[in-house]
């Protein structure tokens, strides 16, 4: 799931040459926003501490971003991409599966990138 997502935002970000630097800006932030909260997710869930209002924080961040990018993306797209972050948001549920690493190291990995996207948005 995390890295379908993890591919449209960057198939979005390499076709945004019309956005404009303040937009571009503001969604970077956004993605800088969402790699905070994910990795803040995961020192929760390495300390065995449930993420409360984890999902709201993300629904919200999720919802922000997708607006940001409604005037560039597809419809059907967007729609696709919408859907697939509010299934994400629902990141108290990886409270039952902690003990899983790799349940976590996808969480980590996720917030690594959307990291990553934050930086190169800024610059192209």
């Amino acid at each position: 799931m995390w890295l379908d997502i993890m591919k449209m935002i960057f198939d979005f970000i390499s076709k945004s040459d019309d956005m404009k630097a303040e937009k571009k800006l503001r969604i970077s932030e956004v993605f800088q926003d969402i790699s905070d909260l994910l990795e803040e997710t995961v020192d929760d869930l390495r300390n065995d501490i449930y993420p409360h209002g984890k999902c709201m924080s993300m629904a919200n961040l999720a919802e922000n971003m997708t607006d940001l990018m409604k005037d560039y993306v597809e419809k059907d797209k967007l729609e696709k991409l919408t859907f697939m972050l509010k299934d994400a948001c629902r990141l108290e549920k990886e409270f039952a599966t902690r003990s899983n690493p790799g349940s976590i190291l996808e969480i980590q990995t996720t917030a690594g990138m959307f990291n990553s996207f934050a930086i190169m948005y800024k610059i192209i």
